[in-house]
C-alpha cells in the first residue's frame, strides 16, 4: 500500500536553518522522500539567496526602519477602531467635512435652482394661457368690429373684414 504523503504548509522553519523548531525535522525528513517538495524548497532557496545577495539592495532612508519597528511594536485594534481613528484624524477629518460641506451646499443650490425653474414653469404657463385665452376671446363673435353693420352697433364704421386679411 502506497504511503500517502502530507506537504508541509510552509518551509520557513527549513529555509531558515531554525533547527530548534520541531518542523524542521520533520520538513528535512519530508524532503529526502518527495521530489515536488524539494523542486519548491530549491526555488525559495535561490529567491532567499537572491535577497540575501547584494542586487536586491534598496536605498531606505534611516529613519524609515525606527518608524517601521515603532508600527511592528504597536498592538493591532479592533476592526471598528481602526475605522474610527483613520475617520478622525484631524488631516482625514477635515476633507471629510469640507467634502460633505460641498455636496450638501450642491444639494441646496439644485433643489433651489429646480424650485425657482420650476415657479417661472408656472408662471410661464400662466402667462401662456392667458396670451391664449384672450386671443380667444378677442377672436371671439361678440368682437363689435366683426359684427355686421347695424344702426345700434357704434364700431360699425371701423368694421375689419377678414377676408381682406387672409
Amino acid at each position: 500500500m502506497k504511503r500517502v504523503l502530507t506537504h508541509p504548509e510552509n518551509f520557513c522553519s527549513y529555509l531558515d536553518r531554525d533547527t530548534s523548531d520541531s518542523g524542521y525535522e520533520q520538513i528535512r525528513t519530508h524532503l529526502d522522500e518527495c521530489p515536488r517538495c524539494r523542486e519548491e524548497v530549491k526555488g525559495w532557496e535561490s529567491v532567499d539567496a537572491w535577497f540575501r545577495s547584494g542586487e536586491s539592495s534598496i536605498e531606505v532612508p534611516p529613519f524609515q526602519w525606527q518608524r517601521i519597528a515603532a508600527r511592528l511594536q504597536e498592538p493591532e485594534p479592533a476592526g471598528l477602531l481602526v475605522r474610527l481613528r483613520t475617520l478622525l484624524r484631524p488631516w482625514k477629518l477635515t476633507w471629510n467635512v469640507a467634502l460633505g460641506s460641498l455636496v450638501l451646499a450642491g444639494m441646496i443650490l439644485g433643489g433651489l435652482e429646480y424650485r425657482r425653474n420650476a415657479e417661472e414653469k408656472q408662471l410661464l404657463l400662466a402667462v401662456t394661457r392667458y396670451v391664449a385665452e384672450e386671443g380667444a376671446r378677442i377672436r371671439a363673435e361678440e368682437n363689435p368690429f366683426r359684427v355686421a353693420a347695424t344702426s345700434d352697433n357704434p364700431f360699425s364704421k371701423s368694421q375689419v373684414s377678414v377676408e381682406s386679411k387672409r
